[in-house]
């Protein structure tokens, strides 16, 4: 009976050492938007790099954090493990450190006293956490063309990227007539079906065509100028262009504040063509531009 007791408690005692184990990581579960991209630019590298090159590579996914083998069982990492992680809720991708997002009460309003400096707002926060994954989703393998917006628009619901957008969605209809017009034509017949829309994304992402802004703010958020966000641009197009990458520059502000400051800086790509924002009266001059960079670009 001792020995049955005792052999139960060691047994115990086993699975308790062997969970403590199990759960203790040696990297971490929770990325930055910008670590994801740069994870995903790693990942692609190494499936191209012989054996004898890869450790160097694994080496600045380690200094990332991510540990594939250690941490999640994985020896073959491929970009599709790394979004399965995600979106089963293993891995959470959540802001930058340095992120000084303001939130809607980020002054103070009350007379006699200076204005309060930004603060982190929790809630915007997880809006633009939610809004990156949106991004990511339909992220090309290689981005061929890389769009820059201004800025997220202040009603979140009609973010680019999400499918289910009833009203406007200037910048999605204009870009759409000038690649699929007949697919966009047949969205809204439908009555903008969120599914015609995906298939739409999902064809923007199978041509290469991927979306960033200028600004992750709104406008309504925003305590500086566009010119502020020039430094961190540079970042963002780094995580997911290369050298071949073709950036298309949309509306007259984006443009008047980022195509020198890029093109000082090397970026070579970017297509010298001012072109407005598709809102409601710029629709055609929008087409007109855009099909003019498209051209440049040499898309079809």
């Amino acid at each position: 009976m001792c020995s049955y007791i005792e052999g139960t408690l060691i047994y115990l005692s086993y699975l308790c050492q062997v969970t403590k184990t199990k759960h203790k990581m040696k990297g971490k579960a929770k990325f930055s938007p910008s670590e994801i991209a740069a994870l995903e630019q790693l990942i692609r590298l190494r499936i191209k790099t012989p054996s004898s090159g890869q450790k160097a590579i694994r080496d600045k996914m380690r200094k990332i954090g991510f540990f594939g083998k250690n941490d999640w069982g994985i020896t073959d990492m491929q970009v599709s493990d790394l979004h399965r992680l995600i979106s089963s809720g293993r891995i959470t991708v959540v802001n930058d450190d340095n992120d000084t997002t303001p939130s809607p009460k980020a002054f103070s309003t009350k007379p006699g006293k200076p204005a309060e400096k930004p603060a982190i707002s929790n809630d915007f926060s997880a809006v633009r956490t939610k809004l990156e994954m949106a991004r990511l989703k339909y992220k090309p393998t290689k981005v061929k063309y890389l769009l820059i917006a201004e800025t997220p628009p202040d009603s979140f619901e009609r973010f680019f990227y999400y499918d289910n957008v009833h009203q406007h969605d200037y910048l999605f209809l204009g870009v759409a007539q000038a690649l699929y017009p007949d697919l966009k034509d047949t969205f809204l017949a439908s009555g903008r079906n969120s599914a015609i829309k995906n298939s739409i994304l999902l064809k923007m992402k199978a041509d290469g065509f991927y979306l960033l802004d200028l600004s992750d703010l709104p406008l309504s958020l925003m305590t500086g100028d566009l010119s502020s966000q020039l430094p961190k641009l540079i970042g963002k197009i780094n995580n997911v262009a290369d050298e071949h990458t073709k950036i298309i520059l949309i509306k007259a502000t984006v443009f008047d504040t980022a195509y020198e400051y890029l093109k000082q800086r090397g970026f070579k790509n970017v297509v010298n063509v001012r072109i407005p924002f598709p809102g409601q009266g710029g629709q055609k001059l929008f087409q007109i531009s855009f099909k003019e960079a498209l051209k440049l670009v040499a898309y079809r």
